[in-house]
């Protein structure tokens, strides 16, 4: 069976628990071969923009050490992470589930593409996990851990952890340990 691929340039038209193909393409069905970007965790409409998750999940600490520094006010997971990787290589800090993310590549997404999502970006994703969820066990990917770790870190330098499901969300330590799925921007014209 051939892959339906739909191209969308609104982002009234994606939904929830679709195929990314990149390049604005999508599939509401399992692509040929499973091959595929991400699938569509959530929508931000009033920046013309979604965010896939990767269909892949590490349990990792999200630092070894704290890293000084404050994120909170960054809406965009990408550069929240793009900071955060620079000044973990000034201040000599290994950032793991950050460098998951980064080394991540696989179809269509280039090395150092991925990111770690935002509070605000991972809000959106809690709130409609049952539906992607649901599409990346019918991949064969399975959620295992119900918190996620963000690129949110408070002026207190707590990170911002996001339940899934029925687990709740909150800030925690650095050095603590959670779900780290790879996250994308999908960007439409």
């Amino acid at each position: 069976m051939q892959t339906e691929i739909i191209e969308i340039n609104d982002i009234s038209d994606l939904k929830i628990g679709m195929f990314d193909l990149g390049n604005g393409n999508f599939s509401p069905k399992m692509p040929e071969k499973r091959q595929f970007r991400s699938v569509v965790a959530t929508l931000l409409p009033e920046e013309n923009r979604a965010i896939g998750l990767c269909p892949t999940q590490l349990v990792l600490p999200w630092s070894y050490m704290p890293l000084a520094v404050v994120t909170q006010e960054i809406t965009s997971g990408k550069s929240a992470s793009i900071i955060l990787w620079q000044e973990a290589e000034k201040q000599g800090v290994i950032l793991p589930a950050l460098a998951f993310c980064r080394n991540y590549e696989r179809f269509g997404v280039a090395k150092s593409e991925a990111f770690l999502p935002t509070k605000k970006e991972l809000t959106g994703i809690g709130l409609r996990y049952e539906v992607w969820n649901e599409i990346m066990r019918a991949c064969g990917v399975r959620i295992l851990e119900q918190t996620l770790l963000s690129s949110t870190v408070n002026h207190d330098g707590h990170i911002w952890i996001q339940g899934l499901g029925k687990m709740y969300s909150h800030y925690d330590f650095q050095n603590r340990t959670f779900g780290v799925c790879p996250a994308v921007d999908i960007v439409l014209a």
